[in-house]
């Protein structure tokens, strides 16, 4: 036991604030597809031949496992971190050896040494990032006892450890780089993304169509070359100073300013304007529309501004400015018990003069104004925020379900910000479900498929909602890698007197226990529903008999209510319909 306690008291464990951040830098390299990176198998190649060992591996470590990103000579697996060997390298900067872990008490029992694949051998160095965090270890393994290695292979070890870390650290770059440009691919309105020199960095077309050049004359012009400075309409600052200076209360306020446009003409455009991480520091994004001019003396334009009844791009981007967005929460509950276990988070815009808006009155204006990245954005990253506020206050919920929107699923970046939104949390991936809708099934778009694909293998959830509504729902069990099907409610409302009905949702149940999945049954309003689903192995229900849609303050006593109250009718109503 001495040595176990000796190796203890040398290494003393991480901060809590240092493992969270360590965490972090490796969820975010979890999504840079480091599997297919052929320099990575050439480096993992090698040093198996100069160790002439059966196995060697690049591993990263993640709060609770080791996962295998690249290895030669063993099968893809990943491994309980506890205990393990790469888990107890990054506790030390030093090559970590370990002659046969048979005879370590670290290590016997563990099961890469007493069960399959058996190895005795080890020796790895840590994979520390630019950062200062060991996020994983560069590895050999052998199933035969060695003695301790040289001083020379030690150094060759470190060595190949630094090079594949500088491969890692580039492909973390360049993806970053095609990451913060991604929301414009899905954008129809004219955008340019400015960098932290105040060139601009991106134009996607439409910018390129308003401002009369080709996308890539625009690019890399200074951004006062395209856009006159001018004032501010409540100031007198240039767009690069507000952001120089770090003024987030002009973020998103309508600009007033004349374009130059190729071939020498002018053009009026309003801008609104966001902030975002440029490669090359804090940059910002202006989002350009035409102004239609009915009097410009050159410091006192007025404008006309957009028809009264439609949500803008301004107007959307202000609300979330101001906090006006919120969410409520519908509880899900476990069928046989009752007892609410997971919430679905649904958006509400509570505007100053219209009062509280449901979904209807302005996701349409969401997704046709190009609003949906930074509101689903704020959406994933606030229910993640709230669910681990909840469990700080021991509320009993195991997860939070989000709506995806199109622009997410087609988005570079939704795997980071999930993994981000976990991070920061501390919450672990199956407390997050993603629900994807027909919409974004039939778009075959097979770059938001990777991403859903490597999101459910680290764990977080899929539901497909509103199943059985369209013609694609049976084509995409198929490919999407679902864990749950969601019953339409349209389905639920009549289940009790319409035969069809009762026969499609006991169909719908019985396909998802087939294939493994979780089925939740919306909508449900009556004990009668809740019978009948219960009977037809239904797993999980939502709708106003468990409870109506409420603000996170609220949550805490619904689901304290649900854990003992018998089921009660509630009056029909679809108000609150999400």
């Amino acid at each position: 036991m001495g040595k176990l306690l000796e190796f203890q008291q040398m290494t003393p464990p991480m901060s809590a604030e240092d493992e969270a951040k360590r965490v972090e830098g490796v969820r975010g390299l979890l999504s840079l597809g480091l599997r297919d990176d052929v320099a990575l198998q050439g480096v993992v190649t090698a040093l198996a031949a100069l160790f002439d060992v059966t196995v060697a591996a690049l591993t990263l470590v993640d709060r609770d496992r080791v996962i295998f990103i690249v290895q030669h000579g063993l099968r893809r697996q990943d491994m309980p971190r506890r205990g393990s060997f790469c888990a107890t390298t990054i506790l030390s900067d030093d090559v970590l050896v370990v002659p046969d872990g048979a005879a370590d008490l670290r290590f016997a029992d563990r099961p890469i040494v007493d069960a399959q694949p058996r190895m005795r051998f080890y020796a790895g160095a840590p994979l520390v990032s630019p950062e200062g965090h060991r996020v994983g270890a560069l590895c050999v393994l052998d199933p035969k006892p060695r003695a301790d290695i040289t001083d020379h292979q030690k150094a060759a070890l470190r060595a190949l450890a630094t090079l594949a870390m500088d491969r890692i650290c580039a492909l973390r770059d360049a993806w970053s780089r095609a990451s913060a440009l991604d929301c414009f691919e899905t954008e129809t309105r004219p955008m340019l993304a400015v960098n932290a020199a105040g060139a601009i960095e991106y134009a996607n077309v439409s910018a390129a169509g308003l401002l009369g050049r080709e996308q890539a004359e625009i690019c890399g012009l200074a951004f006062d070359t395209v856009i006159a400075p001018g004032p501010l309409n409540a100031g007198c600052e240039t767009l690069m100073s507000v952001y120089a200076h770090g003024r987030d209360s002009h973020v998103s306020k309508p600009l007033f300013r004349t374009a130059n446009l190729g071939g020498g003409g002018e053009r009026a455009v309003e801008i609104s304007v966001q902030s975002w991480a440029a490669p090359d520091g804090a940059g910002m994004i202006a989002f350009l529309q035409p102004a239609s001019v009915l009097a410009a003396p050159s410091d006192t334009m007025s404008f006309v501004r957009p028809a009264a009844g439609r949500n803008t791009q301004a107007d959307l981007a202000r609300a979330l400015d101001r906090g006006e967005f919120l969410l409520h929460y519908q509880p899900q509950v476990s069928m046989d018990t009752g007892k609410a276990h997971a919430v679905e988070a649904l958006v509400r815009w509570s505007d100053p003069q219209r009062g509280l808006l449901l979904p209807k009155s302005f996701l349409i204006d969401v997704e046709e104004n190009g609003f949906a990245l930074p509101l689903g954005w704020w959406i994933l990253d606030e229910a993640a925020g709230q669910l681990a506020a909840w469990r700080r206050q021991g509320v009993p919920l195991e997860r939070v379900s989000v709506n995806l929107f199109t622009a997410q699923y087609r988005s570079d970046a939704l795997v980071r910000r999930v993994l981000h939104a976990l991070s920061v949390n501390n919450l672990a991936p199956e407390m997050i479900e993603l629900e994807v809708t027909e919409t974004i099934a039939l778009l075959n778009d097979e770059c938001g498929l990777r991403s859903l694909r490597c999101l459910a293998d680290l764990g977080v959830r899929i539901a497909f909602d509103d199943f059985g509504t369209g013609y694609a729902s049976l084509s995409s069990l198929q490919q999407f890698p679902l864990t749950t099907l969601k019953l339409d409610r349209s389905f639920i409302q009549n289940i009790q007197s319409n035969h069809s009905d009762a026969v499609i949702t006991k169909s719908m149940i019985a396909l998802a226990r087939d294939l493994g999945l979780e089925s939740v049954a919306e909508g449900i309003e009556t004990p009668g529903q809740h019978d009948m689903l219960t009977e037809m192995g239904c797993a999980v229900g939502q709708g106003f008999l468990y409870g109506r849609p409420v603000a996170a303050e609220h949550l805490p006593e619904l689901v304290s209510r649900r854990q003992t109250d018998i089921l009660t009718t509630v009056p029909k109503s679809s108000f609150f319909h999400a």
